[in-house]
């Protein structure tokens, strides 16, 4: 029954993102690195590597096709692929065609004791991260229109993480990733002159270097905290910035961008204590101050811009066991946050703008061991509406 059940989430499954655990999303997302959890924390540390795992995620109403995971003790692999293609916003007698093609896993290969020291004292991993998008006008009978409304989008992140212990509780994080970004965009308008072609290409190094301290005396018995300073090291830190980072990039010409450290800084600064409620069940509070800077320029001017962002959380959650086979898990915070900007108005004047925000967001989920042994087990998550079957998140995983 376990085999047919594995065979028919190959494929079926749909997952959104590989960087956190459904555990660490029923709890709630700040909790990341901060609450111990081997599947979230062997992204940010490759040599834990060790724990043997085959697993298969499902996320109703999400973009994304396949996520599977398949770890032994010394190889590791996490992979998600899809490809999208659909025509969409209608217009009359035209329609637009966009096609999607995306790529994010994480790959781990451990040779200690292999190879030599100097080549392998720690594990060698690799991320990718990838999105390519087409958008192309289409006529009336459903033929391209090449001359006319034409976007091409290209997005691509190699990333390598390392860790280097201090003791037992002391670890140093580093993390780096090489980015390229490019950026096509074609119009022309049929009942005028006017034409526009607009090239850009940004290739960039980037880094994130942490402190991260953790004490464990029981599995529901924890203090952690951390300090990680840096440059945006994903897709979605990047695309999260105040401006575009093609502010400051030529029209037509590319720009190996070594300053895109300092010019985009974020820093996160969190905390994490757990108070146990039995044996394997524990309520956990926290703090987590995240700060976003950036720094640029629009592209042929020499006025620099400056925006931040500054969110501030008070995350709590919970996880109890209940009989031998379930676990429930809930999570919420609060959550405050202030952007500022610097942005033109209308008569080209630098204007300064404030927004500040405040919010509540919960998470739910649970896990159900569904051997005996506790080596099958199917965990569930909804992080929308509990009563609604289409927002819950299905991972089912055997260890070893």
């Amino acid at each position: 029954m376990i085999r047919l059940l594995l065979v028919v989430f190959i494929f079926l499954c749909v997952c959104y993102g590989i960087d956190y655990s459904l555990r660490i999303k029923s709890l709630g997302t700040d909790f990341a690195y901060l609450i111990p959890d081997y599947e979230t924390d062997l992204i940010l540390d490759p040599n834990l590597l060790g724990n043997k795992l085959i697993g298969i995620s499902y996320e109703p109403g999400q973009n994304s096709p396949l996520m599977l995971s398949a770890l032994t003790r010394r190889f590791g692999w996490i992979g998600k692929y899809w490809f999208d293609h659909r025509e969409n916003r209608p217009t009359t007698p035209r329609q637009f065609n966009t096609t999607t093609i995306m790529v994010d896993d994480a790959w781990f290969l451990d040779l200690r004791g292999i190879l030599p020291g100097f080549l392998a004292d720690e594990v060698w991993n690799l991320q990718n991260e990838g999105r390519y998008d087409s958008d192309r006008l289409l006529d009336q009978y459903g033929n391209y229109i090449y001359d006319y409304d034409t976007t091409r989008a290209l997005k691509y992140l190699l990333k390598s993480s390392g860790a280097y212990k201090f003791g037992n509780v002391f670890k140093i994080c580093v993390r780096a990733c090489d980015g390229v970004y490019i950026y096509d965009h074609k119009y022309f308008d049929s009942y005028g002159p006017q034409t526009e072609d607009n090239n850009r290409w940004l290739t960039f190094f980037s880094m994130r270097v942490g402190l991260f301290y953790t004490k464990t005396s029981e599995p529901n018995r924890f203090t952690s905290f951390y300090f990680d300073v840096g440059s945006p090291i994903s897709m979605a830190e990047v695309d999260g910035l105040p401006y575009s980072i093609f502010s400051r990039v030529p029209i037509n010409w590319y720009d190996i961008d070594l300053l895109f450290f300092t010019r985009n800084t974020i820093t996160s600064l969190a905390w994490a204590k757990s108070y146990p409620l039995s044996d394997r069940s524990f309520v956990v509070i926290g703090l987590l101050d995240k700060f976003v800077f950036q720094r640029t320029e629009i592209a042929g001017s020499s006025v620099y811009l400056m925006g931040l962002r500054n969110t501030l959380s008070l995350p709590v959650a919970f996880e109890r066991q209940i009989g031998e086979r379930m676990t429930i898990r809930a999570g919420t915070r609060c959550c405050y946050s202030y952007n500022g900007d610097r942005t033109w108005n209308q008569d080209s004047t630098l204007i300064h703008n404030n927004m500040q925000n405040m919010g509540i967001s919960y998470s739910f989920g649970m896990q159900i061991n569904l051997s005996d042994d506790g080596s099958v087990i199917l965990d569930l998550l909804s992080s929308n509406d509990i009563s609604s079957l289409s927002n819950w998140s299905v991972y089912l995983k055997k260890e070893w």
